[in-house]
């Protein structure tokens, strides 16, 4: 039977005092979907999410049962997380047999206002480091609550991050998307999170399980990373050649990829360190991995090597692609020196070298604000 809630104007009915409209859908992730809808009892904009049956048809019976669990999880985590910058459950149940979750509903993503507050849209949606720094504590603070309940979310990326509407004081960001977070018991687990927005544990397995599927054993300290890349994005509009490393091979050769034969470990490399550091050099094309991107999909090669004419080759065109566009603003010395001092931090390779949790998190992002005379 195919949910009513899946055509804009029908209602469903979760029990007394709780009967919704369903309009336009909003959003997706990678097991459900949300749609904007009216709570008939007081007239109140909310958002509604579920597995839609009709996504079900035709997948195997494992994966579509390991949709239904991510919901009924993330309707689990939410019930007992509340925070300013944590998206606010509602209500749950269930109709036609599927789990439903009502949530608040909130303006945009940070995506789409990045997009917004950029005239230009072919450039990088970058951010002055006092600005990133605010959205990043923002995050940070949902985080703390999080990891303070025994949980870790393990899909922070920018579009599970949603914003309020405008008001004097500003946006206020709020992490969402819980469906694949884990409780935080030192138990490895299986593959969790977003290809490109992935710490070191969370994309290189600790092992395998009964079954022969690859385990993963992550923390609070693997939120911590991804905290670390959203921070190296607003500043540079990229992402680290790790993370687009890991997504690359993961998108075309699988899981099984970077357990055989990776060539990054997660590290921030020297190019990172140079895109994050000086703000006013030449934006990097939106494929610096163009050979290696090549070597997978085209010649399909476990271990692409990149020779020093294949360097010098693809620098080249680099420059060629992006010899007009520039920055509009700089880094001072002191903003850039405790910048990538805090991101290196984050991104530490070693989960013991990075702040424990959330909250550690917030404390240094405070200093350094303190630090920097940003209010």
């Amino acid at each position: 039977m195919k949910h009513d809630f899946e055509r804009p104007g029908q209602e469903i009915d979760l029990g007394f005092a709780y009967r919704f409209r369903i309009g336009q859908e909003i959003g997706r992730s990678s097991y459900g979907i949300v749609w904007q809808a009216i709570w008939l009892q007081n007239n109140k904009a909310v958002a509604i999410k579920s597995v839609p049956r009709q996504s079900m048809v035709g997948i195997a019976q494992d994966i579509g049962s390991l949709w239904t669990e991510a919901l009924k999880r993330e309707v689990s985590h939410l019930k007992h997380l509340h925070d300013r910058h944590i998206v606010r459950y509602l209500h749950s149940g269930v109709f036609e047999g599927m789990p439903i979750l009502v949530l608040e509903q909130l303006h945009e993503t940070l995506p789409n206002y990045l997009h917004k507050i950029h005239t230009n849209v072919k450039k990088p949606h970058r951010l002055p480091l006092a600005e990133a720094l605010k959205w990043i504590r923002q995050v940070a603070h949902g985080l703390a609550t999080v990891h303070r309940t025994g949980l870790q979310h393990l899909d922070i990326k920018p579009s599970n991050l949603l914003l309020t509407a405008p008001s004097p004081l500003g946006h206020r960001l709020k992490i969402a998307d819980f469906g694949t977070c884990q409780k935080d018991n030192g138990q490895p687990h299986i593959f969790m999170g977003t290809p490109g927005w992935l710490a070191p544990e969370q994309a290189m397995a600790c092992g395998t399980n009964d079954g022969g599927s690859y385990v993963y054993c992550t923390d609070a300290r693997s939120d911590v990373y991804a905290l670390g890349l959203l921070f190296f994005h607003l500043v540079t509009g990229e992402r680290t050649e790790f993370s687009r490393y890991n997504q690359l091979a993961m998108s075309s050769e699988g899981e099984s990829f970077l357990q055989h034969d990776c060539q990054f470990n997660g590290a921030l490399s020297a190019k990172d360190v140079a895109r994050f550091s000086k703000p006013d050099c030449k934006i990097i094309s939106s494929e610096p991995l163009a050979v290696l991107e090549t070597a997978l999909l085209d010649q399909h090669t476990w271990r692409p090597q990149f020779t020093e004419h294949d360097v010098v080759e693809r620098d080249a065109a680099i420059k060629r692609q992006t010899s007009n566009a520039v920055r509009s603003w700089q880094f001072s010395n002191l903003e850039s020196q405790t910048g990538l001092k805090l991101l290196e931090t984050f991104c530490a390779v070693k989960p013991e070298n990075r702040p424990s949790n959330g909250h550690a998190a917030l404390d240094l992002i405070n200093e350094m604000m303190i630090e920097l005379k940003i209010a």
